[in-house]
């Protein structure tokens, strides 16, 4: 199956199509798409934003859309609320697109893999910053772009490390620690999630 992602971050897309190239156990992967999503607008609203994205990765022949967008401070569950966008995306006449979201945002799934973050030059992970992480605790860490820049000695910058990061991550070692990243490879259709992403897998 083809598949495409659409996402709501410029710096991100290009990341993700570097962690995604690492990625196996999946069908096709599309290059990401930008969308600019805004998650505090209204699932009505996510929807029209996320059309066009998704209107051209159909055109690219992508059988499957998984759209992805941050949860940042909302305090709506995340499971009812990719399911209310997703249900205004049909009312839309958008088929075969499905909602993933991030808990609570992108940097949450780049500290997922504390030991591949760490072997990059500019960051040093001290054992008490990765336990905070380690244990499937990655989604519950608050604000982990202040997490990283804690750990870097230059502090964080998306343009110059969400991509770089994205190289030297290891995707196994994401979803043992963040279960919406989980939730990305399931929809993406990784068999190791063949019915939730509840669980901790090994992956091979």
């Amino acid at each position: 199956m083809t598949v495409a992602i659409v996402c709501d971050g410029s710096a991100e897309r290009n990341a993700l199509e570097q962690l995604l190239r690492r990625v196996s156990g999946v069908g096709q992967v599309l290059r990401p798409l930008f969308s600019n999503m805004q998650p505090k607008s209204t699932p009505k609203q996510i929807a029209r934003q996320a059309l066009g994205a998704i209107r051209i990765a159909q055109s690219r022949g992508a059988e499957k859309v998984v759209v992805i967008i941050d949860r940042e401070d909302r305090q709506d569950c995340h499971i009812d609320w990719a399911r209310e966008i997703e249900a205004a995306l049909v009312d839309l006449g958008v088929l075969g697109a499905t909602v993933v979201v991030k808990n609570r945002k992108f940097e949450n799934w780049l500290i997922a893999d504390p030991d591949g973050l760490s072997s990059l030059k500019d960051f040093s992970v001290s054992n008490a910053k990765k336990s905070l992480v380690v244990g499937n605790k990655a989604d519950h860490v608050t604000d982990a772009a202040r997490w990283l820049g804690d750990c870097s000695a230059s502090g964080y910058a998306k343009g110059k490390h969400q991509e770089a990061i994205c190289k030297v991550i290891c995707f196994r070692r994401m979803a043992e620690n963040s279960r919406s990243f989980r939730c990305f490879l399931r929809r993406l259709g990784h068999p190791a999630f063949p019915l939730s992403s509840k669980a901790i897998v090994s992956i091979p």
